[in-house]
C-alpha cells in the first residue's frame, strides 16, 4: 500500500534527453509566440517554465563534462530569468531575441551530451 504513494510521476512534457530538452525550448517558445491568445497557452507557458527548470538535471544525466555542465547551468539560469520577463500579451522582441540566443548557446552542448553513447 505504501509503495503506491512512493511512485514518482514523470510529467508527459518532460523531455527524455538533454538534446530533446533544447529542441523543446525552441519549439515551445515558437508555439507560444504564434498562439498567444489561444486556450491552453497559460498551461504551455507553465510547461516551458518547467522544462527550463529541468535543463541542469537533463544535462547532468547526459555525457557532458563537468565544465560544460557548469556553462549549461549558468545559461539555464539566465534563460529562466529572460523567460520570466517575457510578457506574451506585449512581447518585447529584444527579450525574445535574448531567449533564442541562449537556446543557441545551449544547443552547442547537445553533441557532446550524446558523444559517449556512440563511442562507448
Amino acid at each position: 500500500m505504501e509503495d503506491q504513494h512512493l511512485e514518482h510521476h514523470i510529467p508527459e512534457h518532460k523531455p527524455k534527453s538533454y538534446t530533446a530538452t533544447v529542441r523543446e525550448l525552441d519549439t515551445r517558445m515558437r508555439w507560444l509566440l504564434n498562439h498567444k491568445q489561444e486556450e491552453g497557452s497559460q498551461e504551455k507557458q507553465q510547461e516551458l517554465r518547467e522544462i527550463i527548470d529541468w535543463i541542469p538535471e537533463m544535462a547532468a544525466d547526459s555525457e557532458l563534462k563537468h565544465r560544460d555542465w557548469d556553462e549549461v547551468k549558468l545559461s539555464s539560469t539566465e534563460l529562466m530569468s529572460v523567460f520570466q520577463q517575457i510578457d506574451f500579451d506585449d512581447v518585447d522582441s529584444s527579450l525574445v531575441g535574448r531567449y533564442f540566443l541562449l537556446v543557441v548557446k545551449l544547443k552547442q552542448f547537445t553533441a557532446p551530451s550524446e558523444m559517449n553513447k556512440f563511442n562507448g
